[in-house]
């Protein structure tokens, strides 16, 4: 299926421009950032950095060796976080 929208998509917008760490610095929502560490679609190293420096009360997940298709190739690990990560945040 991504192969196919890789090959079929046409963006009708433009694409998204990344958000400045000074900006995403003021969201005041808990956030829970899973990240691949292989994926081409971002520098994963960059996005760490910026993630922990930006937002240091935030849960950052890296997982190595995940593509772009993360949420493919490692669900039941993905399902485990958001629901331990919705646990803590519901009983604060």
């Amino acid at each position: 299926m991504i192969e196919a929208g890789m090959k079929n998509y046409r963006m009708a917008q433009p694409s998204p421009t990344r958000i400045s760490p000074e900006r995403l610095g003021t969201l005041e929502v808990p956030v829970l950032a899973i990240l691949a560490g292989r994926s081409v679609m971002h520098d994963p190293a960059t996005a760490e950095e910026t993630a922990r420096s930006a937002l240091p009360d935030a849960r950052v997940e890296v997982f190595p060796d995940a593509s772009h298709a993360i949420n493919g190739e490692h669900p039941e690990e993905i399902a485990a976080l958001v629901d331990e990560f919705v646990t803590e945040v519901e009983a604060d």
